[in-house]
């Protein structure tokens, strides 16, 4: 009818209005008019993108950040903030930011996975170093993968603040040459190349010197994956790490990141002497699903799991490989994790050979 073909252009045009030019008025009369004409599809339309534009508006970094953080009131970060072309954070990034992150202070910072607390380094990076110039940040990334992957995007996102950023490398190498530019703004590396270089920061030579001023200029040092600390394995190295860092560099101010998993508390206490920030939901639905080793297929769910079917099991190295190449292409890319690099080469490998 020719009364469903205007509402359709209302609501049409009210969406237009909000997304292109910000525009609430029509929105607002829209829903005035559908209260008098008791068009109630139009009204509830209209109130929701009202909501939605309020809600994205209020998640703005433009309005985030300033407000949590007088220093990207100042020109230069609201420009990067402008360029940085964000429209908007995720709930657990705001929990952060106003939980102190970017602040001058030690914190943990405790969020599920896909949360984007690498963005939570980046903006407390861009603060650190524009609330004192000449100074620097270390980022250290536990796994190699991940320290060029979060090298590439810091280097496109700071770029508008002109701050340089360079990978050092990875493993014990006692060996530091910056180049001729000097001492990157932002280093990066693995804990293993982080101990490297705070054993050479004690050397009477040229290199020492050089890693000793990257610590003393460092304002803030971000430990990704701080979950790690106090597990089995390399958790006890990178304790050590930390504390000799800390022992040594006493100005240093730490920024933790870590999964929302047992234990965040406590290892923020032992850094910060404070509680982690934490307590905000994941962005992004998952579905888990606990093949065990009968072919029992369960999905966690609370409060209880449920069975959703089986399928027969044999070896763990061939399950894994048949479960990926069993997944319909629109879940692809598929991640795989283990426990090992080795047990990894060999999932490859097998995945490699069935397919």
């Amino acid at each position: 009818s020719s009364r469903e073909q205007l509402d359709d252009i209302l609501m049409a045009t009210t969406l237009r209005l909000l997304l292109i030019d910000g525009n609430r008025g029509f929105a607002e009369r829209a829903m005035q008019a559908a209260a008098q004409t008791d068009a109630g599809l139009l009204y509830t339309f209209a109130e929701a993108a009202l909501h939605w534009y309020d809600a994205a508006r209020l998640a703005r970094p433009l309005h985030v950040l300033p407000g949590a953080d007088g220093t990207f009131a100042a020109e230069g970060l609201r420009r990067y903030l402008e360029q940085r072309g964000i429209s908007v954070l995720y709930p657990a990034q705001i929990h952060a930011i106003r939980g102190g992150a970017t602040r001058d202070e030690n914190r943990v910072v405790s969020l599920p996975t896909s949360s984007g607390k690498t963005l939570i380094a980046e903006f407390r990076i861009a603060a650190g170093l524009s609330r004192h110039p000449g100074s620097r940040a270390l980022y250290v990334a536990p796994y190699r993968m991940l320290a060029r992957q979060v090298e590439r995007t810091f280097r496109g996102g700071l770029a508008p603040l002109g701050i340089t950023v360079k990978d050092l490398g990875s493993g014990f190498d006692p060996s530091f040459r910056p180049d001729e530019s000097g001492l990157p703004d932002v280093s990066i590396c693995t804990p293993e190349r982080l101990d490297a270089l705070l054993r050479l920061s004690s050397a009477d030579s040229a290199a020492g010197a050089e890693a000793d001023a990257l610590f003393a200029s460092a304002s803030v040092v971000v430990f990704d994956e701080l979950q790690l600390v106090g597990r089995p394995g390399r958790g006890p190295r990178l304790e050590l790490v930390l504390a000799r860092m800390r022992a040594k560099y006493p100005q240093m101010l730490f920024l933790g990141l870590s999964a929302a998993s047992q234990g965040a508390d406590d290892g923020s206490r032992w850094l910060t002497g404070g509680e982690a920030i934490a307590g905000a939901t994941r962005p992004t639905g998952t579905l888990e699903i606990l093949w065990e080793t009968d072919g029992t297929l369960r999905q966690r769910v609370d409060p209880r799991p449920t069975t959703v079917g089986r399928l027969p099991r044999s070896r763990a190295l061939d399950d894994a490989a048949s479960l990926l190449l069993r997944l319909d292409s629109r879940y692809w890319p598929a991640l795989a994790v283990e426990t090992s690099r080795q047990s990894a080469e060999s999932l490859a490998q097998k995945v490699t050979q069935l397919s």
